[in-house]
Parts: structure tokens; C-alpha cells; sequence
């Protein structure tokens, strides 16, 4: 193991080893350095003499064929729905000095916390004001009558068990040419079995 890593498997500095300054240092001119000065000077906003010119490059043809308007509003104080959101951003906040700030929040009450969030188990009489047939749906197996909307719009009244054997697995369908007149013959009608 490294003189300069402790048995908790972390990086600690090394007290003898001398450090030296890296280069180039962030402190240096490093367009200068690289002899980036020229290139620098071309692209400038401002000049030499202290000129500010034009920008040849717009960043309007790097956007334009994204879809939205690409031009910001200006202020108009006659129309407010001119007023935007860089605007908006650009104001100072409004706050009185004059006026106590606002009362933080108080803090929760911890026990209401808990007592609120607590996963306790279901007690086995259930949960006392909850109707658990309302949730469920009907069970297989138990005689009552279920409703059935079919395609047609019409109501049929049947037994959920009907489509299910003694054993609770679902029957199988017989599958039956239905010839018809004005159809090719190739329509399948399912017939329970």
C-alpha cells in the first residue's frame, strides 16, 4: 500500500512531497501563450481604436430552423403583454427594506409526522370505514349473477363461473365457420362450448 493512503482506504497528502506550480498557470495570458492574439483580434466586439463593431456571425443562423419566434421583445410600456421573461429577469427584486421579512414556516410536528406516515399491518377485522367489496372485482366460483356488455350494445346477465371447469381453468372455445350470404365464408364465430 502507498505511504499515501491510510488503512480506511482514503487519499490523504503526502507531507515531504514538494508540489510544484502547474504550467500554464490560469493567471497567464494564455491567448497570448498559445498565439491565439490575432485570431482573438478578428473576432472582437470591440476594435483597436475602442469601435464596437457589427458581429458578422449571428447566432440567428445557428437557430433558424428551429421552430419559435428568434427575436426577443422589447419593452413597450403601452401594450403589457409585450413585457418578457428576460425583462422579467433583469428586474431588481421587489423587496421593501422597510418591512420585517416574511415568518419562516414553523416546523412539523415530528410524532404527527410519523403517527401519519406509519405502515402498520391491516388488522384482520380490516380497516374500520372501508366497503373492500367496492375495490375488489367479482369473484370466480361464487354463483352470482355478472353482467356482460357484448359488442352489439346488449346487456346479457350470466354466471362468471360459466367460462371456467370445476378444477377453476378457463374452458376452451370451439371455433365454428359461420356461412354467410353476403360474406366470404372466412369469418370465425366463437361458440361456447
Amino acid at each position: 500500500m502507498p505511504a499515501s493512503m491510510a488503512s480506511s482506504s482514503l487519499y490523504l497528502l503526502d507531507e515531504q512531497t514538494v508540489y510544484t506550480k502547474p504550467r500554464p498557470s490560469g493567471t497567464e495570458n494564455l491567448t497570448a501563450l498559445y498565439g491565439l492574439t490575432e485570431l482573438a483580434s478578428s473576432v472582437a466586439r470591440v476594435d483597436a481604436q475602442g469601435q464596437k463593431r457589427k458581429l458578422r456571425k449571428s447566432y440567428k443562423n445557428h437557430i433558424s430552423d428551429l421552430p419559435g419566434k428568434h427575436v426577443i421583445p422589447t419593452a413597450n410600456p403601452q401594450q403589457p403583454s409585450s413585457f418578457s421573461l428576460l425583462q422579467l429577469a433583469r428586474q431588481p427584486p421587489r423587496i421593501d427594506p422597510s418591512r420585517p421579512p416574511p415568518p419562516l414556516q414553523p416546523p412539523l410536528n415530528q410524532t404527527l409526522l410519523s403517527d401519519a406516515l406509519a405502515l402498520d399491518r391491516t388488522p384482520a377485522t380490516g380497516i374500520p370505514d372501508v366497503d373492500v367489496s367496492l375495490l375488489a372485482a367479482p369473484s370466480y366460483g361464487n354463483g352470482q349473477q355478472a353482467t356482460k356488455m357484448t359488442r352489439n350494445g346488449v346487456v346479457t346477465q350470466g354466471t362468471p363461473d360459466s367460462d371456467y371447469d370445476s378444477s377453476g381453468a378457463k374452458k376452451n372455445r370451439k371455433k365454428k365457420r359461420r356461412e354467410d350470404s353476403v360474406g366470404s365464408g372466412s369469418d370465425l364465430k366463437r361458440l361456447k362450448r
